[in-house]
């Protein structure tokens, strides 16, 4: 889950122009005013690019000071953005984030001293990587702010806010979550020496919408989990009913949020989001899975006419997938206090063998490399993702699983 608000160190401190300072925090950028007094060696709350920060006591005062008022998922608040500024000789700044002095939050700043006294004898480095861990996201009631939130739509008739497709479930717990860390919170690249030598695959960051389609097999344990669906109509010839269920098992198909129930598509109030299951069947994934008979899920990106605003020029109507992952799925294993994830991800040159050998598109593949040989320090790879069509990078080690990305600041600005 990605860590909206951290306590981190300040690095370095640079004047730009008149009254305003560019403040470095690990591998992020934010201008502030120099009135605010913030130095070089103090730990202050950082709150990422599009966190959401509600408009209620007691925090409102001052996360106002973080971004417009705008309402999301029903709630008022400020969205943290992303903003461009020039320093003395004309060059381009990008600031991302926002921070707040430590003691204006009671609690975080008890918590940073309870800390200290306990990692005594860490060094400052040391010590900001224990503070980096510690997510104080839910203590604030941040949220993630979503550019193309799939709900809530309003019914024109009634005139009242209804939440898109009610009787669609969330996506399964046993399909792992695309999200990954951004670039600039993995100090560890350039630090840590065993970094200089994995394999990372980087890709491109299509600019489309999550989605997933995964098939389980009814002998599996996780087909208890899926809610039951009703009998095959075969005079419906609409519903995609007819391409999930198999002798053998069934085919299901994901937003990156909803599992998209075939018999509630298409559907009036949700017209969109049989994309999904079209775009599925036009890859034949609806024949491929069930004929492999095992639990496993292709995640992929879709892009099209209708989304993201169609960057990439499709026909109208026209949408298609391109896999970055493929999982073998297991059940979520829980104690009391935490469930454990044990579905796996393919590594990511089995993952683009399989889309070649079954005909399936792929992400664009850019090539297989170390750190070291594309990039010195993160802005190296911040300058790179500057240059591709998309929404930027995809590194994916090739040897612990582990993934982040790099956004390109254009596509940013582009897209708000």
């Amino acid at each position: 889950k990605r860590k909206l608000a951290t306590v981190r160190l300040i690095t370095a401190v640079t004047g730009i122009i008149n009254g305003y300072n560019v403040v470095e925090i690990d591998g992020w950028k934010v201008v502030v005013e120099k009135a605010n007094g913030f130095s070089k060696g103090s730990y202050v709350l950082f709150l990422e690019m599009d966190s959401f920060l509600p408009a209620y006591p007691p925090f409102e005062n001052l996360f106002c000071e973080a971004g417009p008022l705008v309402t999301f998922d029903g709630e008022e608040g400020y969205r943290v953005g992303t903003s461009v500024w020039t320093d003395w000789d004309g060059n381009e700044i990008i600031s991302q984030g926002h921070i707040f002095h430590l003691s204006h939050f009671r609690k975080i700043n008890q918590k940073v001293c309870d800390l200290h006294w306990e990692h005594i004898k860490k060094n400052d480095e040391e010590f900001a990587d224990v503070l980096r861990g510690v997510d104080f996201t839910g203590l604030l009631g941040v949220k993630k702010w979503e550019s193309f939130p799939e709900t809530p739509v309003t019914n024109t008739t009634e005139g009242s806010i209804v939440v898109a497709a009610t009787s669609n479930p969330k996506t399964p717990s046993f399909i792992i979550k695309a999200e990954m860390e951004r670039a600039q919170n993995c100090l560890n690249l350039f630090k840590k020496p065993k970094y200089q030598h994995f394999i990372f695959q980087e890709s491109l960051k299509m600019d489309g919408s999550t989605m997933a389609v995964y098939f389980i097999p009814t002998d599996s344990p996780l087909f208890s989990e899926l809610p039951p669906l009703p009998a095959l109509d075969y005079s419906n010839k609409d519903t995609s009913l007819r391409y999930a269920v198999h002798p053998t098992g069934r085919l299901g198909v994901c937003t990156r949020t909803q599992d998209l129930l075939p018999h509630l598509l298409p559907s009036k109030t949700v017209p969109s989001r049989n994309q999904y299951w079209t775009a599925a069947v036009a890859a034949n994934l609806h024949k491929l899975l069930p004929a492999l008979n095992k639990p496993l899920a292709v995640q992929a990106e879709l892009v099209g006419a209708a989304i993201q605003g169609n960057p990439y020029a499709y026909p109208p109507g026209k949408h298609e997938l391109f896999v970055f992952s493929v999982s073998d799925l297991n059940p979520t294993t829980t104690t009391t206090t935490t469930g454990v994830m044990t579905s796996r991800r393919w590594r990511p040159r089995k993952v683009e063998q399989f889309a070649e050998e079954k005909g399936l598109k792929h992400v664009p593949v850019l090539g297989y490399h170390t750190i070291p040989s594309v990039a010195r320090h993160h802005q190296d790879l911040v300058d790179r993702a500057e240059l591709k069509k998309g929404e930027g990078l995809v590194f994916k080690n090739c040897t612990d699983g582990r993934w982040f990305k790099v956004l390109s600041n254009r596509w940013i600005l582009e897209k708000g």
